[in-house]
């Protein structure tokens, strides 16, 4: 099946089962329409991966302050007009990266104590493509970097959830949260150093395309 009889297929599917409810929602149309163009243009078949602005941070954890947390908010603007195909946007993904060390120096090879760091994005499903939540562990044996990923919003299909983002939106957001603990111990004051960028892949004509862009802000939990 070529890609124009694919398309086109795939969006009376949708249309089909939908045409009662929201037909026009669902993001479907003809190829030619979809691509604007008088020659039917093929779409990217591996789409574009999107990413956002990168925030950093850092915080120290000692005996009088053992755990730390933060939330982030994420918002994708400016979407296909029309979406095409089964998963024209997939793979949303918030990956933080970690750096652990002592605030001050210390005997080189001195291990570093054991700092847990758990990433929330608070829905309630963990689908393998759209993880909700994620932890690992930083120093001890684990060593002194790390990195956690998860999806700060799941793409609905479709049916539409509540923690997901419609198919055909022009628009979908989502959370994480940061939490960064340590147990009681005799170590000393440590740092933990954090950077984190979003991306999504997003699946487009070649031609008249929009462009999406990420909003990634830091604020108290």
């Amino acid at each position: 099946m070529n890609v124009r009889s694919w398309l086109q297929s795939s969006c009376a599917r949708r249309i089909a089962l939908a045409a009662a409810s929201l037909p026009l929602a669902l993001g479907c149309a003809d190829p030619d329409v979809v691509c604007k163009t008088d020659e039917f243009s093929y779409p990217n078949p591996d789409g574009v991966y999107i990413t956002g602005p990168e925030r950093v941070g850092e915080v120290l954890l000692f005996a009088e302050h053992l755990s730390f947390s933060t939330r982030f908010e994420l918002e994708l603007d400016g979407l296909p007009e029309v979406w095409v195909g089964e998963t024209p946007v997939s793979q949303p993904g918030l990956e933080l990266s970690f750096q652990l060390d002592y605030a001050d120096p210390q005997p080189a090879g001195a291990e570093l104590p054991e700092v847990t760091a758990v990433l929330d994005s608070g829905r309630t499903d963990n689908a393998s493509e759209a993880v909700a939540q994620a932890t690992t562990i930083l120093g001890g044996k684990s060593g002194a970097q790390g990195s956690l990923s998860v999806a700060p919003f799941a793409v609905c299909g479709f049916d539409s959830g509540p923690d997901c983002c419609p198919y055909g939106a022009s628009h979908c957001e989502g959370i994480a949260t940061l939490a960064l603990s340590r147990a009681v111990d005799l170590f000393p004051p440590v740092r933990i150093r954090y950077s984190g960028t979003p991306g999504i892949s997003v699946y487009t004509c070649l031609e008249d395309e929009r462009t999406a862009t990420w909003t990634f802000e830091e604020t108290a939990p």
